[in-house]
C-alpha cells in the first residue's frame, strides 16, 4: 500500500496531457496487452494520444493521484460515466486505484449522480467487482473501427 498521507488527489491540468498519455500508454502495453491484440493496443494508444487527453481534460472531470510531483494514477469522469481509470505500472495493487475510485464516487454523490456506469477491461473487471460494481452485460465498444470485448458495469451510490 502507498502511504495515503503522502499522496494527494487533484485536478489534472491540460499541460499534463503528455505525462497522462504516457502513463496510460505504458499501462496498456504492460498490463492490458495480455487481454488485447496488437491492433487493439495501437488503437488504444492512438485514442489516448496527448492531444486527445488534453481534450478529455478540458471536457471531463479528470483527477490524478500524485506523490510529490509524480503522477501515480488518473481517472476521467463524465456525467455519471467513469471513462478511464489507470494506475502507473508498479503501483497496481497498492491502493491507488481504490483511492481514485472512492474519490470519484464521492465526487459523483456531491454532484447528485445516483449511480456510476463504466465499461471495464478484462484486467480491471475483478477490481470493480471487489468495489461493489455489478456486471450488467458484455460491451463491444469500437475505437477507430476496431472492436473490443469488455464488460458494462455499474454501481448505485448510497
Amino acid at each position: 500500500m502507498v502511504d495515503s498521507q503522502k499522496v494527494s488527489i487533484c485536478n489534472i491540468k491540460p499541460g499534463e496531457s503528455k505525462i497522462v498519455s504516457q502513463l496510460i500508454q505504458q499501462d496498456v502495453r504492460k498490463i492490458n496487452s495480455k487481454d488485447i491484440n496488437k491492433n487493439q493496443e495501437k488503437v488504444w494508444e492512438r485514442y489516448y494520444s496527448p492531444r486527445r487527453v488534453k481534450k478529455f481534460i478540458k471536457e471531463m472531470s479528470c483527477f490524478e493521484v500524485k506523490k510529490g510531483k509524480k503522477t501515480l494514477g488518473v481517472v476521467f469522469f463524465d456525467h455519471g460515466e467513469l471513462e478511464a481509470l489507470y494506475v502507473r505500472t508498479g503501483f497496481v495493487g497498492k491502493g491507488i486505484g481504490t483511492k481514485l475510485l472512492k474519490f470519484v464516487e464521492s465526487f459523483a454523490k456531491r454532484h447528485e449522480f445516483k449511480k456510476i456506469k463504466l465499461i471495464s477491461s478484462k484486467f480491471a473487471e475483478n477490481f470493480y467487482k471487489n468495489n461493489k460494481y455489478k456486471y450488467i452485460k458484455p460491451a463491444y465498444p469500437s475505437l477507430f473501427g476496431i472492436k473490443f470485448h469488455e464488460a458494462r458495469m455499474e454501481k448505485k451510490l448510497k
